[in-house]
Protein backbone atom coordinates (compact mmCIF):
# COMPACT_ATOMS: atom_id res chain seq x y z
CA UNK A 1 0.00 0.00 0.00
CA UNK A 2 1.44 3.12 -1.12
CA UNK A 3 -1.26 5.36 -0.69
CA UNK A 4 -4.63 5.57 0.54
CA UNK A 5 -7.45 7.81 0.09
CA UNK A 6 -9.84 9.71 -2.28
CA UNK A 7 -8.97 9.70 -5.71
CA UNK A 8 -8.36 13.26 -6.01
CA UNK A 9 -6.67 13.26 -2.94
CA UNK A 10 -3.88 10.61 -4.14
CA UNK A 11 -3.16 12.26 -7.58
CA UNK A 12 -3.03 15.43 -5.72
CA UNK A 13 -0.16 14.38 -3.62
CA UNK A 14 1.22 11.84 -5.84
CA UNK A 15 2.83 15.30 -7.45
CA UNK A 16 0.79 15.10 -10.37
CA UNK A 17 2.02 17.93 -12.69
CA UNK A 18 -1.28 20.32 -14.63
CA UNK A 19 -0.94 20.31 -18.12
CA UNK A 20 -3.09 22.46 -20.30
CA UNK A 21 -3.88 22.90 -23.79
CA UNK A 22 -4.92 25.60 -25.54
CA UNK A 23 -6.20 25.53 -29.05
CA UNK A 24 -6.53 29.48 -31.05
CA UNK A 25 -9.45 29.57 -33.64
CA UNK A 26 -6.90 31.14 -36.53
CA UNK A 27 -3.29 30.45 -36.50
CA UNK A 28 -2.09 34.76 -36.58
CA UNK A 29 -1.96 34.81 -32.55
CA UNK A 30 1.93 33.70 -31.35
CA UNK A 31 0.44 31.31 -29.07
CA UNK A 32 3.68 29.75 -27.95
CA UNK A 33 5.40 32.68 -28.05
CA UNK A 34 3.09 34.54 -25.38
CA UNK A 35 2.65 31.86 -22.96
CA UNK A 36 6.69 31.39 -22.67
CA UNK A 37 6.21 35.13 -21.35
CA UNK A 38 4.06 34.21 -18.92
CA UNK A 39 5.57 33.23 -15.41
CA UNK A 40 5.40 29.88 -13.97
CA UNK A 41 4.69 28.00 -17.22
CA UNK A 42 6.84 25.76 -18.84
CA UNK A 43 7.62 22.82 -21.36
CA UNK A 44 5.46 24.43 -23.43
CA UNK A 45 4.88 21.98 -27.17
CA UNK A 46 3.02 23.60 -29.92
CA UNK A 47 1.36 21.97 -33.06
CA UNK A 48 -0.80 23.59 -35.60
CA UNK A 49 -3.48 26.30 -33.55
CA UNK A 50 -2.52 24.45 -30.11
CA UNK A 51 -0.35 25.13 -27.56
CA UNK A 52 0.58 22.36 -24.30
CA UNK A 53 2.25 23.05 -21.12
CA UNK A 54 2.60 22.86 -17.73
CA UNK A 55 0.51 25.04 -15.60
CA UNK A 56 0.96 25.22 -11.72
CA UNK A 57 -1.51 27.39 -11.07
CA UNK A 58 -5.13 26.60 -9.36
CA UNK A 59 -8.30 27.30 -10.99
CA UNK A 60 -8.81 30.74 -10.22
CA UNK A 61 -4.73 31.55 -11.50
CA UNK A 62 -5.69 29.39 -15.43
CA UNK A 63 -9.38 31.63 -15.31
CA UNK A 64 -6.31 34.73 -15.29
CA UNK A 65 -4.19 33.09 -17.62
CA UNK A 66 -6.62 33.05 -20.15
CA UNK A 67 -8.72 36.33 -19.57
CA UNK A 68 -5.06 37.63 -19.65
CA UNK A 69 -4.69 35.78 -23.18
CA UNK A 70 -8.25 37.16 -24.40
CA UNK A 71 -7.20 40.73 -23.79
CA UNK A 72 -3.76 40.69 -25.81
CA UNK A 73 -5.50 38.81 -28.36
CA UNK A 74 -5.69 35.17 -28.15
CA UNK A 75 -8.74 33.62 -30.11
CA UNK A 76 -9.03 31.31 -27.78
CA UNK A 77 -11.50 28.06 -28.93
CA UNK A 78 -10.23 25.31 -26.80
CA UNK A 79 -8.89 24.68 -22.91
CA UNK A 80 -8.30 21.15 -22.00
CA UNK A 81 -6.66 19.83 -18.88
CA UNK A 82 -4.87 16.90 -19.62
CA UNK A 83 -4.29 14.42 -16.89
CA UNK A 84 -2.92 11.06 -15.72
CA UNK A 85 -5.06 8.29 -15.82
CA UNK A 86 -5.60 5.87 -12.25
CA UNK A 87 -3.73 3.32 -14.00
CA UNK A 88 -0.90 5.36 -15.65
CA UNK A 89 -0.50 6.86 -11.83
CA UNK A 90 -0.59 3.46 -10.24
CA UNK A 91 2.09 2.03 -12.86
CA UNK A 92 4.09 5.39 -11.94
CA UNK A 93 4.06 5.06 -8.16
CA UNK A 94 4.41 1.19 -8.12
CA UNK A 95 7.73 1.66 -9.97
CA UNK A 96 8.79 3.99 -7.56
CA UNK A 97 8.89 7.24 -10.65
CA UNK A 98 6.53 9.15 -7.53
CA UNK A 99 7.32 9.25 -3.77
Amino acid sequence: LLRHGKIADVMRSAGQTRRVRLRVATPEFALAQWLAGQPDISEIQESAMTAEFIFPGNDADLAALLRAAVLAGAPICSVEEKTDSLEELFARLSTGEVM
